[in-house]
């Protein structure tokens, strides 16, 4: 009955996110690693190295501002999930405006996964938006491209790999729509642009590997090497429901019409392809992203279906 037992993860995020609210609230900052390691032998359950840092940066900074606890934790949730909600509202509106765009909001809100994610500290909601915030921003990219969106897009994309190790499915599908759109040459996009996202990605791969460098069962594990572990495609149907599934299976074949449906699909297309690469995506909660993909392909056949009667 303690405060964060929802989850075996949840007292390991709590201290992280302290860790990061001490360290930062004080001036001058000590010596950070010598600091850590006391810190740990005072308050163990310090998961920073084993999760990206980002999701305890963005507790660990509203603890800075808000007394750290429950209350101020689930607030916190609370505002992510608006966020959540909004980025998904704008790319529902693209598909059908007006109440369809608001019931599929409300379903993604209600969903038992999200409502678990919202009752927990944990990062599956934080990666829920960022993961939003990707769809929509490379769905502007597609809609009106410019340098500027193309960029917005690499930084949702970097903020979810701080956030969540899980974000790896991401990269093929940004690859994967961009290379799908037949219209891709006239993006015109700035090689020395290029050659920053480039650039920009290298600390995001260094702290990858450092983080799962610490031996080779460590890199077989996460790269799904490893044939005991198994692939977790299963869990879909649990997260969205058999129903939602077949409609989005019927809207992925409608994806040349808009941006927002081609991106959707390619994000579910990756989801399914480097989850039986990357077994480290094997409890449902690890879906959680997948979900809004889920209800926009289907919200897409739906709306094809009222078109044509």
């Amino acid at each position: 009955q303690a405060e964060f037992c929802g989850a075996a993860d949840e007292p390991a995020h709590m201290v992280s996110s302290l860790l990061v609210r001490d360290y930062i609230r004080q001036w001058p900052p000590p010596d950070p690693m010598p600091w850590a390691i006391d810190y740990y032998l005072h308050y163990p359950k310090v998961a920073l190295g084993h999760w990206p840092p980002g999701y305890f940066a963005l507790q660990g900074g509203w603890w800075t501002i808000f007394a750290p606890g429950r209350a101020s934790a689930m607030v916190l949730n609370a505002l992510t999930a608006a966020a959540a909600a909004v980025l998904f509202l704008l790319l529902a509106r693209r598909i059908r405006p007006g109440w369809p765009a608001y019931v599929f909001t409300g379903l993604l809100l209600v969903s038992p996964h999200v409502q678990q994610a919202a009752g927990q500290m944990m990062s599956d909601l934080a990666s829920l938006t960022a993961f939003l915030a990707t769809f929509l921003t490379l769905t502007r990219f597609f809609e009106q491209p410019s340098n500027r969106r193309l960029l917005a897009t690499g930084a949702a994309v970097g903020a979810a790999l701080l956030i969540k190790a899980t974000a790896v499915v991401l990269l093929p599908a940004v690859a994967g729509a961009i290379a799908a759109d037949r219209s891709w040459r006239r993006f015109g996009v700035s090689p020395r642009l290029l050659a920053g996202a480039v650039a920009a990605g290298v600390p995001l791969a260094a702290w990858y590997v450092w983080q799962n460098g610490a031996g080779t069962i460590r890199l077989l594990y996460w790269g799904g090497v490893l044939a005991q572990i198994p692939w977790t495609i299963a869990y879909l149907p649990a997260v969205a429901g058999a129903g939602l599934l077949a409609l989005a299976a019927g809207g992925m074949l409608l994806a040349r019409r808009r941006p927002v449906i081609l991106c959707t699909a390619a994000g579910l297309i990756s989801f399914a392809v480097t989850s039986y690469v990357v077994r480290a995506i094997r409890e449902p909660r690890h879906w959680i992203a997948a979900l809004p993909l889920i209800l926009l392909l289907a919200m897409a056949a739906l709306d094809w279906l009222w078109r044509r009667h």
